[in-house]
């Protein structure tokens, strides 16, 4: 058998106090009372009640004041307002004030239960949403930390992936390496002990090199985030590739649609590490200057969206290969011709702790297409998700 409800009953008068409460306990409810509305309030901070039944003129604080107390501290309790007979204009400002009722005196039995029991509904009912509610959240807040736990299980994945095909490639080049000294100790002759000297300390460099990039790759590192400009990341990616850009033929292009939307929130330092990545890796993907059917060309448009800031990197080129898009998906992918895919599995990876993605495609009149999407409120799904391309984090 369920509880009986607990009522707070509120009047100056103690032989309204006891008739009435006499009548709320023989309605099946737990009858408390106050003889005034601060000793109402006393009582309430102490233990919340479902249902409030006050009258309205009290000395004091008056019942419309101990409305507005009690809807602010809990919102959903339901507060029945006594009023007297022809009142209506403090009637109206009951239900005004968020009321869930108010009867007229001298109070009807069948009024008074009726109020009480619509109350007891309205109460039951706004519990039931909220423990829905919070379920739903919490049910939402597991599922993200799933989500997310999954891939940072991918991105270490990605790495230990990283690590054994580039220990191989360095292994490889090294035994060259040594073949060539080995030659030279065993012949004398010096050309090759110079050769093979030079390249072991070369390779020794990238070595050293790739197990740096490795550890950066592994450390999680805080966010500072900062009110900037959208646009400055951008700019100044530009500005760092512009000589590249020129030497391989290449025009850099910024489209911003975000103009005039004002700062925004964000680790400035590390999306222009990811910025540079893409960009870099576009400038690579292009075949030699008189082999371009048309002028070569990377625009980086900056677009917001009400929950995201979007960042497109799309180039002219010949696109990605379905044995490039494979690579991709595994985190190896690299446009450069000795690269590794270290710069993109590092971009996935700062765009994940960033709460963003990185996603791609092919665009139809060829070239391809790297967009980050930065939730500007995190947790959400934002609309460019919706979006067919193929997800990156």
């Amino acid at each position: 058998m369920d509880a009986p409800i607990h009522v707070l009953l509120v009047d100056d008068e103690p032989g309204i106090r006891h008739v009435l409460g006499a009548l709320i306990k023989d309605f099946g409810y737990d009858a408390h009372t106050a003889e005034s509305a601060r000793e109402a309030l006393e009582a309430f901070a102490a233990h919340p009640f479902p249902i409030v039944v006050t009258d309205i003129r009290m000395p004091g604080m008056d019942g419309l004041a101990l409305l507005e107390r009690v809807r602010k501290q809990a919102p959903d309790t339901q507060v029945i307002m006594i009023t007297g007979h022809g009142d209506m204009d403090n009637a109206v400002e009951c239900l005004r004030l968020g009321a869930a009722d108010f009867i007229a005196k001298p109070v009807n039995e069948d009024l008074l239960e009726h109020a009480l029991k619509r109350a007891a509904e309205q109460y039951s009912l706004r519990e039931q949403i909220r423990r829905h509610t919070e379920h739903l959240e919490e049910l939402a807040a597991s599922r993200t930390r799933e989500l997310l736990e999954a891939h940072r299980v991918a991105v270490v994945g990605e790495t230990v992936a990283c690590m054994a095909h580039t220990i191989k490639n360095l292994a490889a080049a090294l035994e060259g390496s040594l073949f060539v000294l080995k030659q030279g100790m065993e012949s004398g002759n010096r050309e090759y002990l110079d050769d093979g000297w030079a390249m072991l300390e070369e390779d020794i460099s990238r070595v050293r090199d790739k197990l740096l990039h490795l550890l950066r790759i592994g450390q999680q590192t805080e966010l500072r985030e900062c009110p900037v400009d959208p646009v400055q990341p951008v700019r100044h990616v530009a500005k760092r590739l512009e000589g590249r850009a020129a030497s391989l033929g290449i025009a850099i292009q910024l489209q911003d649609a975000a103009a005039g939307s004002g700062p925004i929130a964000l680790d400035a330092e590390r999306l222009e590490g990811c910025l540079f990545n893409l960009v870099g890796n576009a400038l690579e993907a292009f075949p030699a200057p008189g082999l371009r059917a048309r002028p070569a060309e990377v625009r980086v448009e900056i677009a917001r969206t009400p929950d995201a800031l979007i960042y497109d990197v799309r180039d002219n080129g010949t696109g990605l290969s379905a044995e490039a898009a494979e690579r991709l998906r595994d985190g190896l992918f690299t446009t450069k011709k000795d690269g590794t895919g270290f710069g993109l599995l590092g971009t996935r990876k700062t765009l994940l702790e960033m709460g963003g993605r990185l996603l791609w495609e092919n665009l139809p009149d060829g070239g391809a297409l790297f967009r980050i999407v930065l939730p500007l409120r995190r947790g959400r799904p934002t609309d460019a998700e919706a979006y067919h391309f193929r997800e990156g984090s």
